[in-house]
């Protein structure tokens, strides 16, 4: 079942890369680090917002249950 259009949400490693690449974005190493810290703290969050998706989804009998490659195509585009 398709879901109405709505904006893709960006992985964190995605996030990361497109602020490495950035133009001049970066003055010193800690700048960088940063960044890392940034897209770490995007990631944990991701990771405990799949897990509590799939615990509240995996205890409801009334939702229709999608593959977990069907729910990351959904979730980020890919």
């Amino acid at each position: 079942m398709k879901k109405p259009m709505e904006i893709k949400k960006q992985t964190a490693v995605e996030w990361f890369y497109n602020e490495v690449f950035k133009p001049d974005v970066f003055s010193s190493m800690d700048d960088l680090d940063t960044v890392l810290d940034k897209a770490n703290a995007m990631f944990e969050k991701q990771i405990m917002e799949a897990h509590k998706t799939g615990w509240l989804e995996g205890n409801n009998p009334l939702i229709f249950k999608i593959g977990s490659e069907q729910h990351y195509k959904d979730t980020y585009g890919k």
